[in-house]
Formats: C-alpha cells, sequence, structure tokens
C-alpha cells in the first residue's frame, strides 16, 4: 500500500509540475520601412582625353521607418520627385533621370512587449514614375541613345510579418502598371530603342523575383539596322523579395518593386554609312522604385512552475509526511 501510495503522489506531482510548464512565445520587436526611390548611378567616359562623368545620387526619398514597442503607424509622402544629372558637353557622357507624380509611402507594427501574435508591415506607391539614361559618343548626332527608359507607370509594393516564435507568416508583392495600363498584360522597358515586355496579370502583378537580363548575349534581340554591341549587363527585377531571418526567432521580409542594375553597361553603335563611332561611356550603378520591408523578433517564454502547481507538489510531500509519522505513532 505505501509503495502505491508513493507511485501516485509522484504520479500527480509530475502533472502538476508538467502543467505549470506551457511556455509561449514573446515577440520583443517589430520593424518596418519603406521609400519611393533611391538610386546611385554613374556613366563613366573610359577616353582618357575627354574623361567626361555624370553621377547621380538620390537617398531613399521619402523615407519612413520605425521600431516598436511600442506600436506605432507612420506614413510619409511628395507631390512629386525629379532629380536629373548630365554633362555639358556634346562630346560624351550622357544623362540619368528619374521623376515621378505622387509618393507615399507607409510603415507600422502592433509590437506592443505583450504574449501573442504580433505584426508589422510597410508599403510605398509611387505614381507615374519615369526614367532615362541616355549616352551620348562623341560625336551626338552620329553616336547617342537611350540606354534604358521606363515611362509613366505605377509602381507599388508591400511587406508584412505577421506572428509568434516559431510561427512567422510573411506576405509581400508589388504591382508595376505602366502607361499603356495593366490590360494588355505586360509591363514595357525600352532598352536602345527596343521593347522588352514581362507579362503582368490585370492589377500589374509578377511573380517573385522576376528577372530580365540583356547583355552580349542578348544582343541578338536588337534590330540590326541599330548597329547595337552591348557591353557588360543590365539586370531588371520586378516584384524582387528577400528573405531574411531562421524563422524561429526572427523573420523579415524585403521587397523592391522595380531593382535595376547596370553593370559596366553600354554600347559601340555605327551610322548609316558603316563607319564605327567608337563609344566609351559605360553605367554602373542602378536604382530601386517602390521599396518596403518588415521584421519580427521573438524569444521563447521561459517555462517555471507556478504557484498553484508548487503548492500541490508541497501538499502531497506533506501528505506522505503525515501518513508515515501516523503509521509509527500507531505502532
Amino acid at each position: 500500500m505505501k509503495i502505491n501510495t508513493i507511485k501516485q503522489t509522484i504520479v500527480l506531482a509530475a502533472v502538476l509540475a508538467g502543467a505549470s510548464h506551457t511556455a509561449l512565445g514573446l515577440v520583443t520587436q517589430g520593424a518596418s520601412s519603406a521609400y519611393g526611390i533611391s538610386a546611385n548611378t554613374q556613366i563613366i567616359d573610359l577616353n582618357t582625353l575627354l574623361g567626361i562623368g555624370v553621377s547621380l545620387a538620390v537617398p531613399p526619398t521619402p523615407l519612413v521607418s520605425g521600431v516598436a514597442p511600442a506600436p506605432y503607424s507612420l506614413s510619409n509622402s511628395l507631390a512629386s520627385f525629379s532629380a536629373t544629372s548630365g554633362s555639358s558637353t556634346v562630346l560624351g557622357g550622357g544623362t540619368l533621370g528619374l521623376s515621378s507624380g505622387v509618393l507615399t509611402v507607409t510603415a507600422s507594427s502592433t509590437v506592443d512587449g505583450g504574449a501573442g501574435s504580433r505584426n508589422a508591415q510597410g508599403s510605398s506607391t509611387v505614381a507615374n514614375f519615369s526614367s532615362t539614361t541616355s549616352l551620348t559618343g562623341r560625336t551626338s548626332l552620329l553616336n547617342s541613345a537611350n540606354l534604358f527608359g521606363f515611362t509613366g507607370s505605377t509602381v507599388s509594393s508591400f511587406a508584412s510579418v505577421t506572428g509568434d516564435y516559431g510561427a512567422f507568416t510573411t506576405s509581400g508583392g508589388s504591382r508595376i502598371v505602366d502607361a499603356s495600363g495593366a490590360g494588355d498584360g505586360f509591363t514595357t522597358f525600352t532598352v536602345f530603342g527596343v521593347n522588352f515586355n514581362v507579362a503582368v496579370n490585370a492589377l500589374g502583378e509578377v511573380a517573385p523575383n522576376t528577372t530580365l537580363t540583356i547583355n552580349s548575349s542578348s544582343s541578338a534581340s536588337f534590330s540590326d539596322s541599330l548597329g547595337t554591341d552591348l557591353t557588360g549587363s543590365l539586370s531588371i527585377i520586378l516584384n524582387e523579395q528577400i528573405l531574411s531571418g531562421d524563422g524561429i526567432t526572427s523573420r523579415g521580409l524585403e521587397v523592391n518593386a522595380l531593382h535595376v542594375t547596370y553593370n559596366n553597361a553600354g554600347a559601340s553603335f555605327f551610322n548609316a554609312l558603316g563607319i564605327k563611332v567608337d563609344d566609351a561611356n559605360r553605367v554602373n550603378g542602378g536604382f530601386i522604385v517602390g521599396h518596403s520591408q518588415a521584421s519580427l523578433q521573438a524569444l521563447q517564454a521561459v517555462p517555471e512552475p507556478s504557484t498553484c502547481a508548487l503548492f500541490g507538489i508541497g501538499g502531497c510531500l506533506a501528505f506522505l509526511r503525515f501518513r508515515a509519522l501516523s503509521k509509527r505513532n500507531a505502532v
């Protein structure tokens, strides 16, 4: 009987202790940010005699960001944006230009230091966005062209992270609607006067990380009459999505609606008479339009026996002690 009683007491104590070890996660930080346009682009003339250079640097504009706790809901906007840089001579260099209508960015988080699921999110919308990167040869009338063009489009993105320790979910996406609208099923970029179409749905959405890379192997896509010999590469990424964190203690999502990168990009052109006009211009850097970012960090709550469980275990042990003393006195 004594052995059975002890076993039953041990089982009861284990149940009480186990019940007290239920642990919940705690979201300790939420962060989010967004901006409309950023750029760091350079045109370099490799000709050592002229050495004409053009650069365009745009910090994230407009920018909004926040870190929680405490919860926040922020927004920022600009009525319009324009930035242009060009060479002062017709003998080389070129022109870099970015412009848009209204730009609106938001960032928010519900992280408040309490237990349970929380959220962080950011969004960016750029209306009527246009971009041009034009190269000028040493004789502008014989050698000039728009390397990259994108006109009159609405560009937007959002990024969101929701959840708790070990149970994060992310959502994000982009929309790019060019001047022709999404109804035609395409968004169109112009490279050296040639249109490149990327398929979009009725809302202007494309699959994550849709990439168009144009380099020397792509030259066959251009009209032979242009006499184009592309050097380096031009990369266009739509709905770029970058995931971070281990998914247990942290998770982050960064979304860029449009990310254009120049890597020593340039071209040599031939005039109508077939006379080669060497062009030493090279473009590097790039720009981002419609950037959104969100992240959460969490800790697993440390399980501790509850007061009730401690009292329960103590009571069981006291009962065993009392029973033992009662039997001893009865002898």
